[in-house]
């Protein structure tokens, strides 16, 4: 939650609301919850005036909409603000959105397996795509990770990290990736 400060450094002992009337109520918008709303006034405030806590606030906001993009650089300006009078929160800020940014991001490895092309493997390709359910397209189509466990257990199959290469392509193997099957000469 974003907590309303009004008193702008340096600035006299003045308050950004009495300078700012878009920023008291932008402020509003934020404590109904409204950040949407508010955006569009902090960043007509901010456009027009020198007071940090109105960038903080910003960021908040582009926070609480998951406008993380927006809200790490709103957050890492405010920081080299000199006037600013949260930046241990906003750093704080910046590493929880870090950290969520880094949750989504997917941490599997990919793979691929490279099956030989011999009539024992074939049987054990079809009947994995068979049994998947998916529509044939050359005898290779697009494949998902139950596909990709079945034919990792086919004849001859091994597993290799990355993903298919053209080096390990051959007339005499065909290649599977963890989640997408290519098809191959």
């Amino acid at each position: 939650m974003i907590a309303d400060r009004s008193a702008v450094a340096g600035d006299g002992g003045r308050t950004a609301d009495a300078r700012e009337p878009s920023t008291d109520e932008a402020r509003q918008l934020m404590r109904a919850g409204k950040f949407s709303e508010a955006v569009g006034k902090l960043e007509t405030a901010w456009k027009s005036s020198s007071n940090p806590e109105v960038l903080f606030d910003l960021a908040g906001c582009y926070e609480r909409l998951n406008r993380d993009t927006e809200a790490l650089a709103a957050f890492r300006t405010y920081q080299g603000l000199p006037t600013a009078l949260r930046t241990t929160e906003a750093t704080e800020h910046i590493r929880l959105i870090e950290a969520q940014q880094q949750a989504l991001e997917p941490t599997k490895q990919p793979h691929h397996v490279v099956v030989p092309v011999t009539p024992a493997s074939e049987k054990c390709v079809r009947e994995c795509v068979r049994f998947s359910g998916c529509s044939s397209r050359s005898g290779w189509q697009a494949c998902n990770s139950a596909r990709f466990s079945c034919v990792r257990g086919c004849p001859g199959a091994r597993v290799e990290p990355g993903t298919c290469l053209t080096a390990t392509v051959s007339p005499k193997t065909r290649c599977l990736n963890d989640g997408q099957m290519v098809s191959m000469p």
